[in-house]
C-alpha cells in the first residue's frame, strides 16, 4: 500500500476511535519500523509485514494501552524505563517533581514506593546517592533491569515502607499509591488496562501510605533533611495536615496543569 495512503487510514481509525492527535501514528511508526516523519516524504509504499505491525499497534492503542506500553519502554528525565504491567507508566507529573529535586544539593536520597525505579535513576543519573525500596517483587525486578540498562550503580532494598531502611538520607521522595479503594474500581479503562492496582490503591481515604512517611521519614532524615511526595487530588490539605507535627516549612507545588500534586517539607 501507498505510504502516504496508509498513514492516513491510520490516522483515521485513531480519530473514529477518539484519539485526535494525529502525531501518534507518527511516534509509532518511528519506534516500531524505524520509519521517521522525514523518511515518509521518500517512501514509496510499506510492505505487508509493516502494515500489518502498525495495525496491530494502532488497534492496541485504540483499546487503550498507552503508546509507552504498545513500544515497551518510555524517556523519564533522561533515563530508559522498561514498560512492565507490573508498575506504573511514569508520568509528566513524577517527571516535573523529580525535575525540582534535581536542583537540590546532591547527596543520599530514597525513593520508596519506587515501582520501576524512575524517580531513583534519574537522581542517580546526576549524581545523587539513591536507594530504592519496593514491597512488590516485581517491582524490584523492574528497577534492577532499569539500573542495569541505563548502567547505574543504585542500592535496591525489598521492603514495606521503611521495614527494611537502614541508615540517614538528605532526601527521601515518594509518588506513593494514592487513589481511595472506592475508586478504584471506576477508574477510566485506560488506567485499569496499564496500571497495576497495586500502584494505585490508597486505602479507605486515599493516605494510607502518606501516614506511614509522615511519621516515619523523619526518623530517616539527615538534619536539614528534605521530604517530596506526589499527591492525588485535592489531598493536598489532608497531607500537609499529616505532616505538621514532624515537618516545617511545609510547601504545596503545583504541576504544569496548575494542579497542586508535589508537597516538599523540611525536617
Amino acid at each position: 500500500m501507498d505510504a502516504k495512503q496508509f498513514v492516513k487510514q491510520m490516522q483515521t481509525k485513531l480519530k473514529s476511535a477518539g484519539i485526535e492527535n494525529s502525531n501518534e501514528i507518527y511516534f509509532l511508526l518511528d519506534e516500531i519500523l524505524g520509519v521517521s516523519r522525514a523518511d515518509l516524504v521518500a517512501l514509496d509504499s510499506f510492505s505487508y509485514a509493516q502494515q500489518k505491525v502498525i495495525n496491530k499497534a494502532v488497534n492496541k492503542r485504540i483499546n487503550g494501552m498507552s503508546l509507552q506500553r504498545i513500544i515497551g519502554k518510555s524517556t523519564f528525565c533522561g533515563v530508559t524505563i522498561k514498560e512492565s504491567r507490573f508498575t506504573l507508566t511514569p508520568r509528566p507529573e513524577t517527571e516535573y517533581m523529580t525535575s525540582l529535586i534535581l536542583k537540590e544539593n546532591k547527596g543520599r536520597v530514597l525513593d520508596l514506593c519506587a515501582g520501576s525505579g524512575a524517580i531513583g535513576l534519574a537522581l542517580a543519573k546526576i549524581g545523587f546517592d539513591v536507594t530504592l525500596a519496593d514491597i512488590s517483587v516485581k517491582a524490584i525486578k523492574s528497577i534492577n533491569a532499569n539500573a542495569k540498562l541505563n548502567e547505574l550503580h543504585v542500592n535496591i532494598v525489598k521492603s514495606n515502607m521503611f521495614d527494611k531502611i537502614t541508615g540517614k538520607f538528605d532526601i527521601i521522595v515518594s509518588n506513593p499509591p494514592y487513589i481511595p479503594t472506592s475508586e478504584c474500581k471506576t477508574l477510566s479503562k485506560d488506567v485499569l488496562l496499564n496500571d497495576p492496582i497495586i500502584a494505585l490503591d490508597g486505602g479507605l481515604d486515599g493516605l494510607d501510605f502518606y501516614r506511614v512517611i509522615a511519621d516515619k521519614a523523619c526518623i530517616y532524615l539527615n538534619d536539614f533533611g528534605v521530604l517530596y511526595l506526589e499527591i492525588g487530588l485535592h489531598q493536598e490539605e489532608s497531607v500537609q495536615k499529616l505532616l505538621e507535627k514532624h515537618f516545617k516549612n511545609i510547601t504545596i507545588i503545583k504541576d504544569l496543569n496548575g494542579i497542586n500534586r508535589i508537597i516538599r517539607a523540611e525536617i
